[in-house]
């Protein structure tokens, strides 16, 4: 563990949108755009690399809510 974990942790990264994460693909729509699933999915990793950096070894974290 390094540092103390505080509300308003801020963390970012880049990811190219290829054809197998838009919403055509994944069959949840027919625009050619990157699909809630997948933009889900990303935040989640994100956090859980942000996160990784303050939890003790061998834990991780979870989402239970999206607001959007």
């Amino acid at each position: 563990m390094s540092g103390e974990l505080v509300t308003g942790l801020a963390g970012e990264a880049e990811t190219v949108v290829t054809e197998t994460h838009t919403a055509g693909h994944l069959g949840s729509g027919d625009v050619r755009v990157l699909a809630f699933p997948m933009m889900i999915l990303f935040m989640e990793i994100t956090a859980r690399k942000l996160l990784a950096a303050f939890l003790p070894a061998g834990r991780t974290s979870f989402d239970s809510r999206v607001n959007g």
